[in-house]
């Protein structure tokens, strides 16, 4: 079995309904016709540290 490269992102939205409307409008979506289909979930936890690295 070959196993792709995979991208992860964390979006922070202005409420929790704007969120779940997001989910549901691009949750199983394709990018590109008929590939690099999206799989949209909720962060598992509720306090997330963003520290900037400057390079």
């Amino acid at each position: 079995m070959i196993r792709r490269s995979m991208l992860q992102a964390l979006v922070e939205f202005e409420s929790a309904d704007v969120a779940k409307k997001a989910k549901h409008a691009m949750n199983g979506a394709d990018i590109y016709s008929g590939c690099c289909t999206l799989k949209v979930e909720f962060a598992k936890v509720r306090l997330i540290t963003v520290i900037l690295l400057a390079l």
